[in-house]
């Protein structure tokens, strides 16, 4: 049947986040919620499921420091693993290179 994996970062502090969650097609036509579900009339009640498989999670990377959260790092997305509120750098020159070519004008 088909289900979603979660793959994770687990951080030297023993947090885990989630990186990515990702449908994982069973491709089976008895499975109504598969792309290969049989399209042709038949007993779908009694033929197939849609009841997907428990979600699968699968840590895939371990970085040697601490999540953002433990590190006092807030995050604009909160979980500790995203981009940091503040701009980042380049974002800072791009704005200034814009105001200068308005200026110029």
């Amino acid at each position: 049947m088909c289900f979603y994996i979660t793959t994770y970062r687990q951080y030297s502090c023993g947090h885990e986040i989630p990186e990515l969650r990702q449908w994982v097609d069973c491709n089976q036509r008895r499975c109504r919620l598969s792309q290969r579900h049989d399209p042709t009339e038949h007993s779908c009640p009694d033929e197939c499921t849609d009841i997907p498989r428990v979600d699968q999670h699968l840590v895939v990377g371990w970085p040697p420091f601490q999540c953002n959260a433990c590190r006092g790092i807030h995050t604009a997305n909160g979980n500790g693993n995203g981009t940091t509120s503040e701009p980042s750098s380049s974002e800072d020159e791009e704005s200034e290179e814009e105001e200068e070519e308005e200026m110029e004008l």
